[in-house]
């Protein structure tokens, strides 16, 4: 595949900020979302486990669960990294048991509401993210892959979308999100993962070339 050039950018500022767990409930399961907020909250879960070695860990998916690994954390529950497949999986697990949910300031609720109708959830803002617009790059692409909903929109408020152009979806959230925007056809990749993500790239980049 020669002459191929991939730009990647990131659309988001994640920036940690200081948050204080509850101090007046005993956790059940800590849910992670993505790997920035197990990044951010890495030496909080620690000092949980270590005082509550029945605590248990969830991650969306297989991305946010690695993460969990590399800190040496086992998960207890691995998501498919899609919510309309993963809440009936988690439902089960924590009903009627207290949750914690870290993660961002602007984050998908998908998870979030139906689990709160079942459990006692307590979400706990530990990074915000904020849209990027000096990283949205010039110019028009062959393909484009967009990982979020917020990618879509910081995208979206500088650029216009090709209509020729290919598009890829992590998700179903972001393949929703980029319909929205005005994508008739859009690739959503088998897995909510960077491999699947990958996988998909290379896929549309080959039979680009054969056209």
């Amino acid at each position: 595949m020669a002459n191929v050039e991939i730009i990647g950018r990131s659309l988001l500022a994640l920036t940690p900020i200081p948050f204080d767990i509850p101090a007046d409930k005993t956790f059940d399961w800590v849910c992670f979302l993505s790997r920035f907020g197990v990044k951010t909250f890495a030496s909080a879960l620690k000092s949980m486990l270590a005082v509550n070695s029945a605590l248990q860990i969830a991650a969306f998916g297989k991305g946010t669960a690695e993460e969990l690994r590399g800190i040496g954390v086992e998960t207890h529950f691995t998501g498919t990294g899609k919510a309309k497949t993963t809440i009936p999986l988690l439902v089960d697990l924590v009903r009627n048991q207290q949750v914690l949910i870290p993660g961002a300031s602007h984050s998908r609720d998908s998870l979030i509401g139906p689990l709160s109708a079942i459990a006692s959830v307590s979400k706990l803002t530990i990074y915000h993210n904020e849209i990027d617009l000096e990283q949205v790059p010039e110019g028009q692409f062959d393909i484009y892959a967009f990982t979020s909903p917020m990618n879509v929109q910081c995208f979206t408020l500088k650029q216009k979308l090709n209509e020729e152009a290919t598009y890829i979806s992590l998700d179903l959230a972001t393949e929703e999100a980029l319909r929205i925007a005005g994508c008739k056809m859009v690739w959503i990749c088998a897995e909510a993962h960077s491999k699947s993500l990958a996988e998909q790239i290379v896929k549309q980049i080959e039979e680009l070339f054969q056209r």
